[in-house]
């Protein structure tokens, strides 16, 4: 690679160069990096999520199959049934029918094929299918290092570098 900031060459392929990204997602995945911080001048903190922190199965898609009757429009509403724990909706309703849902908690431990039913009061339960999961992790997963000083190669190996409360700068990440 060459030097940057004359120090000793360290990484042959640069997978990212910034101060962080808060977006988890294939474009943003840097496969177990170590990190180099090449400036300090806005401050010493990094956050970043080490390297193999996965979620088990989030939901991140669905298809209502029956929208049931005498439910009333509600948020953080309870399910019920699957293969997971925890996930969580905000329904839309027209005339007692669930017309669409959106994913309130994505919960863990879910399989695409898993039927659900909304929780709640209602005389006909509606239920529905997930049709997409997510396996990769969320800023909760991240870790703060602090007193990071220019110049300095990070004994970390990470996956994602956020953006949100890293205050170090000029960050690179490779192998």
């Amino acid at each position: 690679m060459g030097q940057y900031g004359n120090q000793p060459d360290f990484i042959t392929e640069v997978l990212y160069e910034g101060s962080g990204d808060d977006n988890i997602n294939s474009s943003t995945f840097l496969n177990g990096a170590i990190m180099y911080v090449g400036d300090t001048a806005g401050g010493d903190v990094i956050r970043a999520i080490p390297v193999g922190r996965t979620r088990d199965g989030q939901v991140t898609g669905t298809n209502i199959t029956e929208g049931g009757a005498g439910y009333t429009a509600g948020t953080n509403i309870a399910t019920i049934g699957g293969s997971g724990t925890g996930l969580t909706v905000d329904t839309t309703v027209v005339a007692g029918e669930v017309t669409a849902i959106a994913i309130n908690n994505a919960g863990k431990g879910y399989k695409i094929g898993d039927v659900i039913r909304v929780g709640g009061s209602a005389t006909t339960g509606c239920d529905f299918t997930v049709n997409a999961i997510s396996n990769l992790p969320t800023g909760q997963e991240a870790i703060t290092i602090f007193g990071c000083q220019e110049g300095v190669i990070l004994p970390f190996v990470v996956d994602y570098i956020l953006a949100t409360n890293t205050t170090a700068g000029k960050i690179i990440a490779g192998k």
